[in-house]
This record gives C-alpha cells, structure tokens and sequence, in this order.
C-alpha cells in the first residue's frame, strides 16, 4: 500500500510539473515587439481577442430606438449594431536623446536632415496638424496629419504624450520654455495604431530625438506594473471583458 501511495505521489508530481510548463502550449503572441523594444505582450488562443488587438480596435455596440408600429406592436423596438469601434490603447515609455546625424538607411530613403535643436514641445503628436513638413511631403490638409518620410498615410494623433521624469534617474532633466534642456528626457507616449518601429521614427523625424529604450508598459486595460521580464500571468475577468469589447461577454471566452 504504500508503494501504490508513493507511486500516486509521483505522478501528481509529474502532472502538476507538466501543466506549469505547458500551460502556454498553443498560445500566441497578439502583436509584436521590435527586438531592441522591451514590455507587455499579450498571448492568447482567442481568435476575437488576436483579431482586436492586431486591428488595434474592438466595436462598440449602439442602441437605436425604432418606433414602428407596423413591425412591433408594442412600438418599441431597440436593434443592437455596431456602430463604430474603439482603439485599443498602447502605452510606452520612451528614453530618448538628440539625434547625432542621419542613418545610412535615412539617407538611402533620401532624407537630407532631422529636426534640430530638438524638439520639447509634444502638442503636434496630439493633433491634426495642416501644411507641411518642409521635407517635399504633407503633414496636414484634407483632414491629414503627421506623415512619416515614406508613408503617404497620415498618422493618427496621439491619445497623450507628455514628458515625465523616471523616479530613480538622476540623469533626467525636466524639459523648459526658453532652454535649459539638453535634449534628453522620457517620454510617455500613448498610440491608437501600431506601425512598424512608429515611435523610434516619429521621434526622430518629427522631434530630432533618438530613443535609446522604450518599454510597453499598458494594452487596453492591461498594465505591465512589475512583472518581471520573461514571467507571465492570466489575464484577470475584467481585463479579458475590455479586450473582447462590447457585444461578446467573458462567459464566451475560450481560454
């Protein structure tokens, strides 16, 4: 008897040990980091949930009242639709410090210069600007707005971006009207789209600022807070009911 007990405590064992290692078997990442980037990353089996965070958007259900006798005899009929969607945030934290000189592939696409001195002022990332960018390409007109050097698509404004000072580092300095800044500083920047290394060549073609790191730090309702590089966890009930959106509920979801 016991070494049947023995026997069954192993196999618990084995078992238990095999689902901690196999519990991401299947899954897949929804999104990307640039190899030089660092943060969140969400991984998922769900084809709803892939599908909104790789669109950067879920819909938003609308109720529309139509008061028609002759189909509802009570005369009150809501229809459910989707009427628009809603972009799934992301937000980063962006360490960054004057641009020294053009890359080779800048020049190859045919840039002549980068922004200089740079820029502090992050207010054009957040708004539809009109014009141009003085580099032979629009950044604005005909509901336009901020364009990068080999992209005729205007970007999306920025939800926010402002400068913040990372506690810990004393090398920060707290950007200032009139001089005083060297350039260097952290960013937290908030994207409704996601375009291939956006960040690292906004910064430095709309601000003459090179990113030395940049961390994902929050998707939709999902925040990084202090989770260790390489480690995971489960999406909580809450989390899992803002990336699904309107219209489908967490007793839909397949883990």
């Amino acid at each position: 008897d016991d070494d049947d007990d023995d026997d069954g405590d192993r196999r618990r064992r084995h078992t238990h040990r095999h689902e901690s290692v196999s519990t991401l078997l299947n899954y897949a990442p929804a999104g990307r980091l640039d190899l030089d980037s660092s943060g969140l990353l969400i991984f998922t089996r769900n084809g709803v949930i892939a599908k909104r965070l790789l669109t950067h958007s879920h819909p938003i259900i609308t109720q529309t009242n139509n008061n028609n006798n002759e189909n509802n005899n009570d005369g009150d009929t809501n229809d459910s639709g989707t009427g628009t969607t809603a972009n799934v945030h992301r937000e980063y934290l962006v360490r960054v410090e004057p641009v020294e000189s053009l890359s080779r592939i800048e020049r190859t696409m045919g840039m002549v210069e980068l922004p200089y001195p740079p820029k502090w002022d992050l207010r054009s990332l957040t708004r539809v600007t009109t014009g141009t960018n003085g580099r032979g390409r629009g950044s604005g007109g005909g509901g336009g707005g901020n364009r990068l050097w080999d992209d005729d698509r205007p970007l999306k404004p920025l939800v926010s971006a402002e400068w913040v000072v990372v506690e810990g580092d004393d090398t920060q300095q707290q950007p200032k009207a009139g001089g005083g800044w060297d350039g260097r500083g952290t960013l937290r920047l908030v994207l409704q789209e996601g375009r291939k290394r956006q960040i690292r060549r906004m910064c430095r073609e709309l601000l003459g600022l090179h990113v030395v790191d940049l961390v994902r730090v929050r998707i939709g309702s999902v925040v990084l807070d202090d989770l260790p590089e390489g480690r995971w966890r489960p999406l909580r009930r809450g989390e899992v009911q803002d990336l699904l959106g309107d219209g489908v509920t967490v007793s839909d979801y397949a883990a």
